[in-house]
C-alpha cells in the first residue's frame, strides 16, 4: 500500500496492525485480527494548508484501489 501527498511518494504503509473492528464485520477473515495498515506521516516538511493524501492498495491480481482525502496542515 503506497501513500502519496500531493502526488509525491511518501512511502509504504506497514501491514499487520490490529483491526478487531474489521474482523467483527467479516468473521473468519484470514489474518484476523492483524489485518490493518499503519503509516506514520511526518508533516514537518509540508507547507501549511490543504494537501491531498492518496493511498493506493494493489491486490495480488494487479488491480489497484485508490482512496483520496483532503488534509489540512496547521503550523
Amino acid at each position: 500500500m503506497q501513500v502519496t501527498v500531493d502526488g509525491a511518494l511518501m512511502g509504504a504503509a506497514a501491514y499487520g496492525s490490529n483491526r478487531a473492528d474489521v474482523c467483527g464485520m467479516w468473521p473468519g477473515r484470514p489474518g484476523c485480527p492483524n489485518v490493518g495498515y499503519s503509516f506514520p506521516l511526518n508533516t514537518s516538511g509540508l507547507t501549511a494548508g490543504v494537501h491531498i493524501l492518496t493511498v493506493t492498495a494493489t491486490g495480488g491480481n494487479g488491480n489497484a484501489d485508490i482512496g483520496n482525502a483532503s488534509v489540512v496542515v496547521i503550523k
